[in-house]
């Protein structure tokens, strides 16, 4: 069974199918994108996600169509759920592409669960645009998908979704075999809106019986009329570099602290294990606490973040530190609440990715909520923001020692920038003791001042030029996005990357700091190799 995702086209039509989870995936015309994923979710009574393991993976591309079937079986003490995939596509006479998936299966036994059915991806990119809600044959509303993240469903009792992106590119999506409705999935720090089976004000979890047939499809047609091939110039982001920091859990020892030292952090975050080695940082300390009175002084510039938000009220009994809302975990934690920011100074907004899909593109998009956090924080009152802690997962995963962690610091830097946020908590000190997130930090350290520049050319490629030149690539395909970026001659740009540069891969991101000691490499570097960071200059 093949490992990379395998492309297929329609007419002006891009898209990807996923054989490690029979997931649909970023549907493009062109640069604009239209659908993030279709894929098939089991949910257990305590919303746990039971990951999928596919078999028998077929996959068949013509000129003008494909077709695609595979078995999908979700299993663990809870669930048992094994469902058919099958995703056909075609370019119809008129010159339009038409997509369909449906999931197919039978419940082997009674179960309880909170979602077992199809799940569809659209892009955050979409915020503002209108779409056509289609409830009943003839009963259509207008809505726009949400700017400033939404706590409620936006979109309910959804038969079909249509919008446009640009004049003439746009996509019209019908739903069957079970009731659906559309949820704002930055709250839990996905960038994307998710339409989802069966309406939460039915019930959760509910029950299914054995022998019950669960068919549910998802018909596309998307219409490339207005796209034109032509070049786009992507334009920067100007402005301030955030304060950068991490968490202490306890104290380090001496060689620890060296480390931590070398990569020149501006602030830092602690519990009372750890504080007197986030003071030695400098810059504001960040506590972390539920209690009303703390054993240690802090100075005005530090700050308390308390946690659970809905007892935010015990800190107006803490005397001189700043006052931050702690959301350690989701953004709903908040949103959900709508606290007042009367008497604080702002908010913490935790971050990580590994809520409702746990692989690796998911993780890459992530860095992506980080604006429409901060907006939306701002919104609700907040003046001061900490993005972070930003990590790739509460539990163990090796790819917070791989480039990931690498790719996923940079994306979160780089919206940061975006977002123009205060403070960005990484990781914690332990992890960056031994993760290569702390290449970016190193990369920053040395940077002449804090002003940068950030080009976010779409979810898949960053540059952030700080005195050097930073690229990333965050696809599992080589890229050449950097020719978009005028910071050399059209005519070098043409050919790649000239001149010295130190390339950063999976092979190599463990020895991060001997690469950056050894000689620049001189070889013209036509594209960006699949998920690496390229450093000019």
């Amino acid at each position: 069974m093949p490992s990379e995702p395998m492309e297929f086209k329609l007419g002006k039509l891009r898209g990807f199918v996923d054989p490690e989870s029979g997931q649909l995936r970023y549907l493009k015309v062109g640069p604009y994108e239209l659908l993030r994923g279709i894929y098939g979710s089991v949910r257990r009574p305590d919303w746990g996600t039971v990951v999928q393991t596919v078999s028998d993976f077929k996959f068949d591309r013509k000129r003008e169509s494909f077709s695609c079937t595979f078995v999908a079986a979700h299993k663990d003490d809870k669930m048992d759920f094994t469902w058919h995939g099958t995703i056909t596509g075609k370019v119809r006479e008129d010159g339009k592409a038409e997509i369909e998936y449906v999931l197919d299966g039978t419940v082997p036994v009674e179960q309880m669960t909170n979602r077992l059915g199809l799940c569809l991806l659209h892009p955050a990119t979409l915020e503002g645009i209108p779409a056509q809600i289609e409830h009943d044959p003839g009963k259509i509303e207008t809505i726009p998908f949400p700017e400033v993240i939404e706590a409620d469903q936006p979109f309910k009792d959804t038969k079909a979704i249509s919008y446009e992106v640009k004049p003439g590119i746009g996509i019209r999506i019908e739903l069957s075999g079970d009731d659906f409705e559309t949820e704002d999935q930055r709250n839990y720090g996905d960038a994307s809106y998710k339409t989802y089976c069966h309406w939460q004000e039915s019930g959760s979890p509910y029950r299914v019986t054995k022998g019950q047939e669960i068919k549910q499809k998802a018909r596309l047609i998307v219409s490339a009329d207005g796209y034109k091939d032509e070049p786009t110039i992507p334009t920067a982001s100007s402005g301030q570099l955030p304060s950068l920091g991490t968490i202490f859990r306890r104290k380090m020892t001496v060689e620890e602290m060296d480390h931590i030292m070398s990569l020149h952090l501006t602030h830092s975050q602690a519990s009372l294990e750890g504080i007197e080695s986030a003071k030695l940082v400098g810059g504001p300390v960040f506590l972390q606490t539920q209690a009303a009175s703390i054993p240690v002084t802090l100075s005005p510039n530090d700050g308390i973040l308390f946690s659970p938000v809905n007892q935010w009220k015990k800190l107006n009994a803490v005397r001189g530190a700043k006052k931050f809302l702690a959301v350690q975990g989701w953004f709903m934690e908040m949103n959900g609440s709508k606290p007042s920011f009367d008497g604080l100074d702002g908010s913490s907004l935790g971050l990580q990715p590994k809520t409702h899909q746990f692989d690796t593109d998911t993780m890459m998009e992530c860095g992506w909520v980080v604006p429409d956090q901060v907006k939306s924080a701002r919104h609700m009152g907040a003046k001061t923001i900490i993005v972070g802690p930003a990590r790739l997962s509460d539990a163990p995963d090796a790819r917070t020692n791989g480039i990931e962690a690498t790719l996923f610091t940079m994306a979160v830097i780089a919206n940061a920038v975006k977002a123009k946020a205060d403070f960005v908590t990484l990781f914690d000190s332990e992890a960056l003791l031994k993760s290569p997130a702390s290449l970016p930090l190193a990369l920053l350290a040395d940077r002449r001042s804090n002003d940068i520049r950030v080009w976010d050319v779409n979810r898949e490629f960053v540059m952030i030029e700080c005195g050097k030149m930073i690229l990333a690539n965050l696809s599992w395909e080589p890229s050449e996005y950097f020719k978009q970026i005028p910071f050399d001659s059209a005519d070098n740009l043409a050919v790649g990357i000239k001149g010295e540069y130190h390339l950063f891969d999976q092979d190599n991101v463990a020895n991060w700091k001997q690469v950056l000691t050894e000689p620049a490499k001189h070889s013209i570097l036509s594209a960006l190799p699949p998920r690496s960071i390229v450093v000019l200059g």
